[in-house]
């Protein structure tokens, strides 16, 4: 049986990728909580707070500012307490290792950011959908 997702946890620092992203988990599961950090420094803090409850997806931009996606992805997957959580990549655009982050990475799934909210609403579907 797939765990239920109840928190997610985005962490971008694009303000308009985050309200998009924010409108797709209200739509598409509205009893889902979510939470932001706008760098991965600051997501690192959140998540390794002691005691902090633990986001059960995060939903993290690759190219961010001070500690860039891939070094939180990761520190996450070394990390005893947080290595289990699911973890989403997003970018602008697909790197030509991309495949590597999911099989050598420890990344759930790598998508692209889509352009509009009904393009992340698919995502979040299928995100949600297939890890329940």
């Amino acid at each position: 049986m797939k765990k239920r997702i109840t928190s997610i946890l985005i962490v971008d620092d694009d303000t308009d990728d985050q309200e998009l992203l924010q409108e797709a988990i209200q739509t598409v599961a509205p009893s889902v909580s979510w939470m932001v950090a706008i760098n991965g420094e600051e997501a690192l803090k959140i998540l390794q707070a002691p005691g902090a409850p633990l986001p059960d997806l995060i939903f993290l931009d690759l190219n961010l500012t001070t500690v860039n996606g891939k070094a939180v992805l990761d520190m996450l997957k070394q990390n005893k307490r947080l290595k289990s959580i699911k973890v989403i990549l997003f970018s602008g655009n697909a790197p030509d290792n991309y495949q590597s982050f999911i099989d050598k990475d420890g990344a759930t799934a790598f998508y692209v950011k889509p352009s509009s909210g009904d393009g992340y609403k698919k995502i979040v579907e299928e995100v949600i959908n297939g890890i329940r």
